[in-house]
């Protein structure tokens, strides 16, 4: 829960992560000019972003070391439904969904050798699988976008107790 200033966006105003900024993973209270918010799980503190915070605040979140990999299988048929946060406890899920519901989806596989975190209309759409090295993967059954990336990576918050110890 690293302690933060500087510059934040909601979900859907984040352009690009950067190294250093934080994913928030779960909700926090900040003011920005003058004026008490909640930021939504999902939301980025970046000094790219442009709404400023206007004191120290404590965050529940990832910070993007520049290292992280997701993989992107890419798209090949289109799925619209419903989002299902298959694992209850990843909170950032639940904003995926409200932001994603009823969208179309490009997916790339109907079925994945792994463990599905997000679905949409029972396909996976976000999940993890280990490597031939054993290392855990996380994987991504779409194409690059702003919003999966982010919820992405707030996986990290769940499955690496690096950035555990870091918060």
């Amino acid at each position: 829960m690293p302690y933060s200033q500087g510059k934040f966006c909601f979900p859907l105003e984040v352009k690009e992560i950067r190294k250093g900024d934080i994913i928030v993973v779960k909700p926090t209270s900040v003011k920005s000019n003058g004026v008490q918010l909640v930021l939504p799980s999902l939301s980025l503190i970046s000094e790219s972003c442009n709404r400023k915070i206007d004191s120290l605040i404590w965050v529940d979140g990832v910070r993007i070391h520049g290292n992280e990999e997701i993989i992107f299988d890419g798209g090949k048929f289109k799925v619209q439904g419903k989002i299902k946060v298959e694992s209850p406890e990843f909170l950032p899920g639940y904003i995926l969904k409200k932001l994603l519901d009823d969208k179309e989806i490009l997916i790339n596989s109907l079925q994945v050798d792994g463990i599905p975190i997000v679905s949409i209309e029972n396909f996976p759409l976000i999940y993890i699988k280990r490597d031939t090295n054993s290392c855990l993967k996380i994987h991504v059954n779409s194409v690059n976008n702003p919003i999966l990336e982010l919820a992405s990576l707030s996986l990290y918050y769940y499955i690496s107790s690096e950035y555990s110890e870091e918060i």
